[in-house]
């Protein structure tokens, strides 16, 4: 019955449902998951990365990502697929993110068995669990009286097969978890954003985001994967704007030497392509052409 209310209220634009088709048809042969939350699903085109390193690769991505989910998600994937390299975006943000229930509730539908309610328990509190309801999450949709058009598109080819556009955002769904944008940013239009009410500080990191990026690199060495820590490229707006942004290099650095990583920060490049605002939707977030240019930079690394 919850389900049924899910196919009725559920927007037929959120990628949830694609992605989840493309992890279903790779099963098995997923070797390469980029993890992590909106910034990772906007920067790597996986049929390119495929193309130049011969591999299979799923962008593992929801909206709002903690490690929490992070964690989950990636134990998940690995019940089904020989995973064997794995690009974890580490953004200032996700280090203080609160738990939350709309955006663990996104991971929990990818979830299954004993993992999914490990997850429940240990991203939500008590008031939360009504939210494992679909026809509870989405009750406000009822309003909109959109129900009849959702059906209709949801009836579709297009949302069968896993193709989408979304016109509002400029945004359609390419393959393996992978969001093509088409915007392009506002040129000058870098609003300088905050994490909370303050700037981003070491103190401000919370203990189970950094308990659950431990319980990452742990899953990762105990699974024979090379785990990579990345942080993607930003406009020089923003950069200039956040004058935190240093202290949290410098702090990934750290983390990535105590623990025997590699830690990639694509703002530190020199001669870097991404001082051309028009590679971006926003702030952080890269447009189809910045992905391409991104993902091939990755590659190069590599």
């Amino acid at each position: 019955v919850d389900e049924f209310c899910g196919f009725l209220l559920e927007p037929a634009s959120y990628f949830g449902h694609y992605a989840t088709i493309d992890l279903k048809e790779a099963k098995g042969t997923v070797d390469t998951v980029f993890l992590g939350s909106s910034w990772t699903y906007m920067g790597y085109d996986c049929a390119l990365y495929d193309e130049k390193m011969g591999t299979t690769s799923f962008n593992a991505v929801t909206i709002g990502q903690s490690t929490i989910d992070s964690y989950y998600y990636l134990k998940e994937i690995l019940k089904n697929n020989p995973v064997k390299t794995v690009y974890y975006n580490i953004h200032h943000i996700k280090l203080q993110t609160l738990k939350g229930v709309d955006n663990a509730m996104v991971v929990s539908d990818r979830l299954s068995g004993i993992n999914k309610w490990e997850h429940i328990i240990s991203s939500i509190d008590i008031t939360g669990l009504p939210n494992l309801l679909k026809s509870y999450r989405y009750r406000g949709l009822i309003e909109d009286n959109n129900i009849l058009n959702t059906v209709r598109l949801k009836m579709s080819d297009n949302y069968k097969m896993g193709k989408w556009y979304n016109e509002t955002d400029m945004q359609r769904h390419s393959s393996m978890g992978f969001i093509i944008s088409e915007y392009k940013i506002i040129p000058g239009n870098n609003e300088n954003f905050t994490v909370t009410e303050t700037d981003w500080s070491i103190e401000g990191i919370l203990d189970y985001n950094i308990d659950y990026l431990n319980k990452i690199v742990e899953l990762c060495k105990k699974n024979q994967i090379e785990l990579i820590l990345v942080t993607p490229p930003f406009t020089l707006g923003f950069l200039q704007t956040a004058d935190y942004y240093d202290d949290f290099s410098l702090f990934m650095e750290s983390y990535a030497r105590e623990n025997n990583l590699q830690y990639w920060d694509f703002n530190k490049l020199k001669n870097s392509p991404f001082v051309n605002e028009l590679l971006f939707t926003d702030t952080s977030h890269l447009n189809y052409e910045g992905a391409q240019i991104y993902t091939n930079l990755l590659c190069e690394y590599l």
